[in-house]
């Protein structure tokens, strides 16, 4: 098989060569040679290394496990007799139990469904009476907290995205690229070169496939896989189940109404918002992190209730160049069991006071991010406080160097009545004075 070389000896002796068939041979040899010269034949010369001839293994036959699987009634007595003639050695063990020992030219024999199977072939299939299936169905619970697979396929078909199904082996070379800090399980006879170890993300079949499609003049592409990566962990290969996503090229297919900006680093990461958003957004977020295949500049990682789930970002320039990719990509990939975690459905009655609204712009140090202002001023808000909405962020004319200018909506709400404007100003004093205190944010003039 390394060789890649294919005879009939190689076709012969890997299906196994009985190591009785030489006296077999030898007998009937001799025979053909006396019939046919005549002769007197001499005594046999049997030289064999018995500790290294294969030996077959004795198999566990059960009489009862040979009625329930066939539904038909056996006596011992047949089950003997059958086995027998099939030259078979027998040994009782017990009543209605044998260890059976096949012929050596019987490699298709090696477990005891194998004899139940010989046993039936010679008492006649045709002779197995015809029952109807019985069949009692049971209701499948279903979990209302967690999210199915398909409805996270279907949203990011809606969103224009088409499911790939790559290898769970991968080119060496690209499997480097991706995760060079990982070594990937090697497999002992691949089916090429380039298909010779075990994923370890389901991202080097993504691009793959969209290196494909730009060399056949596709330049837009959005794809996204379900599947199993797999990590080698000391003795054990470990399994995970992702699901991962790529787009290259503009946001929408070329037409008249709308321009043909390409996609960034948002617009992946609202596909993966849309999907996250099924089993609650209340305890995921994003942490500016630094992945070898991602743009150190445009790259993040995803937690979930503190546990990190996976990444996004765009595809580091080097490892394009690196695949021979050449236009900006952008991927993602989460962890399938904690994306399809969900919260139970919980009704929270609607306020009949109205909202009101307030808008900060603050300035801040450029290398804090946006997450970390939500976080914190949600971690001091009362009950009135409902959602924050960023509506801009500006650098450049007018703003000091090194800092940045966040613009946020506030909207408050009421319960038990309307808010009065002492509510609403002592709830932003108390945001201001904690953005304040922790980045040393200050409003902008």
């Amino acid at each position: 098989r390394e060789y890649g070389l294919h005879t009939d000896s190689s076709h012969r002796f890997e299906r196994g060569v009985d190591p009785e068939l030489p006296a077999m041979a030898l007998q009937r040899a001799t025979q053909l040679l006396i019939d046919i010269c005549g002769g007197q034949a001499g005594p046999v010369v049997d030289r064999s290394a018995e500790a290294d001839l294969p030996q077959r293994k004795p198999i566990e036959l059960r009489l009862e496990r040979v009625n329930r699987m066939l539904g038909i009634a056996f006596n011992a007595d047949e089950v003997e007799d059958i086995l027998t003639k099939l030259g078979m050695a027998l040994q009782k063990t017990a009543d209605d139990e044998w260890r059976v020992t096949a012929p050596g030219f019987r490699f298709d024999i090696a477990i005891e469904a194998d004899l139940i199977e010989e046993i039936v072939r010679i008492h006649g299939y045709n002779k197995i009476p015809r029952t109807l299936p019985y069949y009692q169905p049971s209701m499948k619970p279903l979990v209302e907290a967690e999210v199915a697979l398909q409805r996270v396929k279907s949203t990011l078909v809606e969103r224009g995205y088409h499911e790939a199904i790559s290898y769970s082996f991968v080119d060496p070379r690209w499997q480097a690229a991706i995760n060079p800090d990982i070594e990937p399980v090697k497999l002992a006879n691949p089916i090429s070169a380039d298909l010779s170890v075990m994923r370890t993300s389901i991202w080097p079949g993504l691009l793959k496939a969209v290196q494909h499609n730009l060399n056949r003049q596709q330049p837009r592409v959005r794809l996204f896989e379900t599947g199993l990566t797999f990590v080698q962990q000391a003795d054990e290969l470990v399994q995970h189940a992702k699901v991962s996503g790529v787009i290259t090229g503009t946001v929408v297919k070329e037409q008249w109404s709308a321009d043909d900006r390409k996609v960034d680093f948002f617009d992946a990461k609202a596909d993966l918002e849309a999907i996250l958003s099924m089993g609650g957004l209340d305890e995921v977020y994003f942490e500016k992190s630094q992945h070898p295949a991602l743009h150190p500049g445009q790259s993040a990682q995803i937690f979930k209730k503190n546990k990190a789930i996976g990444w996004i970002g765009a595809l580091h320039p080097n490892t394009r160049k690196t695949l021979d990719i050449d236009p900006p990509v952008y991927l993602f990939e989460v962890d399938q069991k904690s994306l399809l975690e969900g919260n139970v459905p919980a009704f929270k009655a609607l306020s009949k006071f109205p909202e009101v609204r307030r808008d900060l712009a603050i300035l801040v140090k450029q290398e804090i991010s946006v997450e970390e202002l939500v976080k914190s001023i949600k971690s001091v808000t009362s009950e009135i406080f409902q959602e924050i909405i960023l509506f801009d962020v500006y650098t450049g004319e007018r703003i000091e160097a090194g800092l940045k200018s966040v613009a946020l909506g506030l909207i408050l709400q009421g319960f038990s009545s309307t808010l009065t404007d002492e509510d609403v100003e002592k709830e932003i004093r108390r945001i201001i004075t904690v953005l304040n205190d922790r980045y040393g944010a200050t409003l902008r003039e």
